[in-house]
């Protein structure tokens, strides 16, 4: 129908100008061979199914950086993609509901967003509607922090510690505050520990290709 097929490959000798035998296709790589529209390549659509079988749902790959599809606005980096949702959610139920933008057993992932570079960090600000809370958790008071996609330390991009960038002033603080989350203050984004209250969530994405 569309060129690409679901089965396993099988040898067979075809001239590169014919077309493939009634039934086959030439590419089995696709992820729904009763719908002609669904294929490696198709335009991402806002209709909660993976189109373009790379195993992220509405990820918007179409490169509209503000579109909104269930509250989430979504933006994409190096080919990793962001959701940043506003509907007020704990914390550590964050990263579940994050995994529902992969499809089960495609090969993508779906997390609880790590925030490992300054470009990420700059990449989601503009999407963010008050305190967001993205994949990082306070393990050992003020001293150790762990991605919770992985459980692997903090390291590189936001070790700077006690008031350095992208900490805020004064952050982290002393408060029994295990969340990280992203806040508008003093007239930009920064990081601040925080309890682990229902907010926004940030949400990453990667293709299983």
């Amino acid at each position: 129908m569309d060129g690409h097929g679901v089965e396993p490959p099988v040898d067979a000798q075809i001239c590169p100008d014919d077309e493939p035998l009634p039934g086959t296709a030439k590419e089995p790589d696709d992820c729904d061979d009763g719908n002609k529209e669904i294929h490696p390549g198709a335009l991402e659509l806002s209709d909660k199914v993976d189109n373009d079988c790379n195993g992220l749902i509405d990820e918007g790959s179409d490169g509209v950086a503000d579109l909104f599809f269930g509250g989430c606005k979504r933006t994409a980096l190096d080919g990793h993609f962001y959701w940043v949702c506003p509907e007020p959610t704990n914390p550590s139920l964050a990263n579940e509901r994050c995994k529902t933008f992969a499809v089960p057993e495609s090969g993508a992932a779906a997390y609880h967003a790590k925030i490992e570079s300054m470009e990420e960090h700059e990449q989601v600000t503009p999407l963010l509607m008050g305190d967001t809370s993205f994949g990082l958790k306070e393990v050992t008071f003020k001293g150790a922090y762990q991605w919770v996609a992985d459980g692997s330390p903090l390291i590189g991009f936001g070790m700077g510690g006690f008031g350095m960038y992208p900490w805020l002033p004064g952050q982290p603080d002393n408060d029994p505050e295990d969340w990280i989350v992203l806040k508008f203050q003093g007239g930009y984004w920064g990081w601040n520990d925080a309890f682990e209250t229902a907010r926004a969530f940030l949400c990453e994405g990667v293709p299983n290709k």
